[in-house]
Parts: C-alpha cells; sequence; structure tokens
C-alpha cells in the first residue's frame, strides 16, 4: 500500500536503503499495554501473536528474518 502523506522530500531514492530504527523495548511495550488495558499478560501475547499470524498472512513473511519462537 502506498502514503501519499509523506512529509519527506522526493530527493532520496527509494531503494537507497532502509534508516535504522530504533530497537523496541518489548518489556516497557508491554508494561504500557497492561497498564493502559488492564488486561493479563497472557491475553496481550495472545492478541499480539493473532496480530503477527494475520499480517503475516497478509503480507507474508521476511525470508532474512527467522521467527526465533518457532524455533523453540
Amino acid at each position: 500500500m502506498t502514503s501519499y502523506n509523506s512529509f519527506e522530500s522526493d530527493d532520496k531514492p527509494e531503494d537507497a536503503g532502509e534508516e535504522e530504527q530504533p530497537d523496541i523495548d518489548v518489556d516497557e511495550m508491554l508494561a504500557q499495554i497492561k497498564q493502559n488495558t488492564g488486561l493479563c499478560m497472557k491475553s496481550i501475547l495472545a492478541v499480539l501473536e493473532a496480530e503477527h499470524k494475520y499480517l503475516d498472512s497478509i503480507w507474508g513473511t521476511d525470508d532474512d528474518d527467522s521467527d526465533e519462537e518457532d524455533n523453540a
């Protein structure tokens, strides 16, 4: 899907490589979800897993990144 709401200039070619994104603090993310929703950790993880599977079914998976949880 193409976003037409980009605020970046068109000077850079799109295939110039992705900028390095900061690492996500997963523990902090889970704590914030728990605090804001009141859901238990088991429910939060179930929702995130379902979302992950749904998005993979639509967009596919990255061949470069292996899902370490499935290998455990």
